[in-house]
């Protein structure tokens, strides 16, 4: 094969490649401004979310001491949250199978000033909820499905969206702390 036959092939492979990774695949839905029932800023979620056409939000559990919602792009799971009242502290470490299972590093944080542990697709969070009707601790768990790109910039925007969410689970749920 010619030199050009080589380049011509090797550009039409990665016009292929580019097409098929989804590269450039834009959010043609509305990004939402809460989750779960909780107010969220859309710009800190959006990072969060996949390309796709279609958003949409299911609801698995609902009020009383457990709560889980997912949020789904084109049927594709991009957001776990999930929570519950606790009757004591629970440290969020226990809370890291899916970062384990995608061989993600966990870091030990403070978010919204409370035990955290951090990972590039997830975060969890402990903190003490005296008002709370069925225990005096809340505990979180955020989980994205996307697991593509760099580890350090995935594990920002996941801190930055859980600091907004945890500040305003605090407001919603009435917590002194």
């Amino acid at each position: 094969m010619s030199r050009w036959g080589v380049m011509s092939l090797t550009f039409a492979l990665s016009i292929l490649l580019c097409a098929c990774s989804g590269a450039g695949q834009a959010k043609s839905y509305d990004i939402p401004s809460d989750v779960c029932g909780i107010s969220v800023k859309p710009e800190l979620l959006s990072p969060l979310l996949v390309a796709g056409d279609v958003l949409e939000e299911r609801k698995s559990a609902e009020g009383g001491e457990y709560w889980k919602c997912r949020l789904l792009v084109d049927s594709k799971l991009s957001l776990v949250a999930e929570g519950g009242m606790l009757g004591g502290f629970r440290d969020p470490m226990e809370e890291t199978a899916v970062a384990k299972r995608r061989e993600e590093d966990v870091v030990r944080v403070r978010i919204g000033g409370e035990e955290a542990v951090l990972w590039a697709s997830g975060a969890a969070v402990t903190f003490p909820c005296e008002t709370s009707l069925f225990g005096s601790f809340v505990g979180v768990r955020l989980t994205t499905g996307d697991t593509e790109g760099e580890q350090k910039e995935r594990r920002a925007h996941v801190k930055a969206f859980a600091e907004d969410f945890v500040a305003e689970l605090k407001n919603h749920h009435q917590c002194a702390s």
